[in-house]
Parts: C-alpha cells; sequence; structure tokens
C-alpha cells in the first residue's frame, strides 16, 4: 500500500496579497524613468519626421559684429521657466551652445574650415517665480585672416587699416547638443546668419 503525504504550503491571507499587488502596479520598474531630465521635463515633438529649428524654448534673436575687438556676439532669448535641466544654480542644469562661422571666401557656403568658435552658456530652470523671456549675452573674439583686417590686402605689412570688406557670419544655437560644424541644423534652437564688415582697429 502506497500512502500518499501532503506536506503544509506557505500561504498569504488574501488581503496582504491585494496590498502587495498594488504597490507593485503603483511603482513602475526603475527602467522606465530613464532618460528623465532631473526636473522631469521631456521636451515633445512631433513624429515623423520632428521638426528641426524649434524656437519653444531658446532662440537667437540677433547678432552682430564689433570691429574693434574682431568680436561676434549675440542675443538668446531663454523663453520658457523650466525644461532646463534642474532647479536652482546647484543642479546640473544643461548648455546652450552657440557655433560661429564665417564665410571667408564669399563664395556663400559655409565650410567646414571657416568655423571661427564657439561658446557655451549654462543655464537652470527659473526657481525665484519669474517670467520670461530672459535675454542673454553671448560672444566669441575671432581671429581673422590677415590681409582683409590688417594689412588691408598688402601680405607682410601690418597696419590698422582697411578697405572694410563685407563678409557673411552664421551662429548656431543649439539645445544640449553642441553643433559639429557649420551646416549643423539643430532640434531645439535656430541658425541666423548676418552681415559683417571688417572695419579698421583703431
Amino acid at each position: 500500500m502506497k500512502i500518499r503525504v501532503h506536506t503544509s504550503r506557505p500561504w498569504i491571507p488574501l488581503g496582504l496579497a491585494v496590498v502587495v499587488l498594488a504597490g507593485w502596479v503603483a511603482t513602475p520598474p526603475a527602467a522606465a524613468q530613464i532618460g528623465e531630465l532631473p526636473d522631469q521635463c521631456l521636451r515633445a515633438l512631433p513624429c515623423c519626421p520632428p521638426p528641426t529649428q524649434v524656437v519653444t524654448y531658446e532662440e537667437l534673436v540677433a547678432c552682430g559684429f564689433y570691429p574693434q575687438e574682431t568680436r561676434l556676439e549675440c542675443i538668446v532669448n531663454v523663453k520658457q521657466p523650466s525644461c532646463y535641466g534642474g532647479n536652482g544654480i546647484d543642479a546640473s542644469g544643461s548648455f546652450e551652445h552657440v557655433l560661429f562661422c564665417v564665410d571667408w571666401n564669399n563664395d556663400g557656403v559655409f565650410g567646414q574650415n571657416e568655423v571661427v568658435g564657439e561658446v557655451t552658456l549654462q543655464m537652470h530652470n527659473e526657481s525665484a517665480g519669474g517670467a520670461g523671456p530672459w535675454s542673454y549675452a553671448v560672444y566669441r573674439d575671432m581671429v581673422p585672416p590677415s590681409g582683409p583686417r590688417t594689412s588691408n590686402g598688402n601680405v607682410g605689412l601690418t597696419t590698422t587699416q582697411t578697405n572694410g570688406p563685407t563678409y557673411h557670419a552664421r551662429a548656431i544655437l543649439s539645445y544640449d547638443t553642441a553643433p559639429t560644424g557649420c551646416s549643423f541644423i539643430p532640434q531645439f534652437g535656430n541658425v541666423l546668419n548676418f552681415p559683417i564688415r571688417l572695419d579698421p582697429i583703431r
């Protein structure tokens, strides 16, 4: 004769099981939160294809040239109180990148070798209750080719005279992603072309 022995199994009260299950449902896995910014702000974009040069959050509104310092300058308007990577100056924040280019050969094309510099502006969320937009100034000093700027076209002759040639400059504003060249099109930010004239230094 065979005798079947039934072993006791642990049991969980029904009420406790419901509580545990509800807690699991209410707390999603940590992987679902990957990619969120510290301020829990995700910049939403319509799909397929996503647009470029979105200026809802930041925008280049004006650029110019200060000839006495051979300086390119721009005004960046920051428009929203949040979506900049954290609250207050103690947060990690994010960066607004501005790349400057000059079409030195005046062929209408900004080549990779015509990058003259980049500047970054660290940005945080507004935490004091202020309302935008806020205007920030960025600049980059550059070293132009010696002929057009300091020698009036005469190689080897260094003076402060110039015939005031006109060139076309470009500024590229890009949120959180540094532009890779003069033809870079930002997703958040914009591209601004503007004419400059190389007047005498003094």
